[in-house]
């Protein structure tokens, strides 16, 4: 079950770019930001990333015959300032800004890297926290062209566009997260054979 399944059977959102005032809206969409930050542990490029540090334990299989590994998650943080996304519905652009942002992946967590030199800033605080377990970083990442399924309040944000010795208006969506909590849900499409 999804985090948007209470949302199945509702009716799809209105036009995006018909809106002209905040309304609370769901709707799938594609990440059209760039690639454009590099994680700080593997140096991979992505548009948004979840960096987390956890604690690895070994600890007795249930045989009892050997170790089985088990991570436990120290924090995280979302590497990102703001993502780009583009709804299928109408194409229309919403600015989707972290905070107040809460991010849902679909795919199972990669299990951990053991950290080979020191965390982010944003996670240092959380190496004294493994209590002797080994420190290991883990990252997931939305990167352009994921489809993702967004939940939340936007509005309209005007910007102006130079166009040569005239400026003109576009419409634009911005995530208001001074209305309310942000979703984004990674759409996981299995490959298919």
């Amino acid at each position: 079950m999804g985090l948007f399944d209470f949302l199945r059977g509702t009716k799809p959102s209105a036009k995006l770019a018909h809106l002209t005032g905040p309304a609370q809206v769901a709707f799938d969409a594609v990440v059209v930001s760039p690639n454009a930050l590099a994680s700080p542990f593997s140096g991979f490029r992505a548009a948004l990333w979840e960096l987390a540090l956890v604690a690895r334990h070994e600890v007795q299989d249930r045989n009892g015959e050997g170790v089985d590994d088990v991570f436990r998650l120290l924090g995280a943080v979302l590497f990102c300032d703001e993502i780009r996304i583009r709804a299928e519905s109408d194409g229309s652009i919403v600015r989707v800004p972290a905070a107040r942002l809460a991010v849902v992946f679909t795919s199972a967590p990669p299990r951990g890297i053991p950290l080979s030199k020191g965390p982010p800033p944003e996670l240092a605080h959380l190496m004294h926290a493994s209590h002797g377990g080994l420190t290991c970083f883990r990252e997931r990442a939305l990167s352009h062209g994921d489809k993702v399924r967004f939940q939340g309040v936007v509005a309209p944000a005007p910007t102006v566009e130079a166009q040569g010795y005239r400026s003109t208006a576009s419409h634009e969506l911005v995530g208001r997260a001074d209305l309310g909590q942000l979703y984004l849900e990674e759409i996981f499409e299995a490959p298919r054979f």
